[in-house]
């Protein structure tokens, strides 16, 4: 973390193609630890590892619109069947595919769309940074009250550490980023659309820490 945040904090500053690059690079990094961890095939990770690059190209807009997601993914989806099918008739089919295809659009788009906001020609830093954030706080927030007050679990059976309290003050602490950040950059987003943007943001954010979790046990 000492090395990454420097140099993603540096290309994230000047934005454009630098930064797309980067976020492209650790978008197949992710992949990478996602299907280490969810133990896929290695035929199947390199099938992941191009949508992972398609998706991600396609989030930074370095693909046209006509490379729809919807029909990146049917390819996937059909591609990943073939060879499952190919290499195991008798496994667990949807299960691998799901693995797959989770792993390209998660790791493909969760970054990438980060650099997309920054190179938003009206507002970009301004957006990206009420992302980058609002995220940052509503993690740390949460780490922090459930330790101290934390009583109530949210998922035990996936997540031990994580409690409602912890949950409830990642909310909180993502709403109010949500309005300092909007205030220092001059946001046109109005307070109520805005309460609820950061809100769910924060909310999506424990989600996806729980679904890591998930695939980790």
């Amino acid at each position: 973390a000492l090395i990454f945040v420097p140099i993603f904090f540096f290309f994230f500053l000047f934005g454009g193609l630098p930064l797309e690059i980067f976020c492209v690079l650790i978008a197949c990094i992710a992949a990478w630890e996602f299907y280490r961890m969810t133990h896929v095939s290695l035929s199947m990770s390199i099938i992941g590892y191009i949508f992972t690059l398609l998706f991600a190209a396609l989030t930074v807009g370095w693909l046209p619109a006509s490379f729809h997601a919807v029909i990146l993914s049917a390819s996937l989806l059909s591609v990943c069947g073939a060879v499952v099918i190919l290499e195991n008739p008798s496994g667990e089919v949807l299960k691998t595919i799901g693995y797959v295809m989770f792993g390209a659009l998660y790791a493909g788009t969760l970054l990438p769309i980060l650099a997309a906001l920054r190179d938003l020609p009206k507002d970009g830093l301004g957006v990206s940074f009420l992302a980058l954030f609002c995220t940052w706080a509503s993690d740390t927030a949460a780490y922090f009250v459930g330790h101290a007050v934390g009583k109530r679990k949210l998922a035990p059976t996936v997540s031990p550490g994580k409690t409602i309290e912890g949950a409830c003050g990642g909310v909180i602490a993502s709403i109010a980023m949500g309005f300092f950040i909007a205030h220092l950059f001059h946001l046109p987003i109005q307070t109520v659309p805005l309460f609820f943007l950061t809100a769910f943001a924060a909310i999506f954010g424990i989600i996806g820490d729980l679904a890591e979790s998930f695939f980790k046990r």
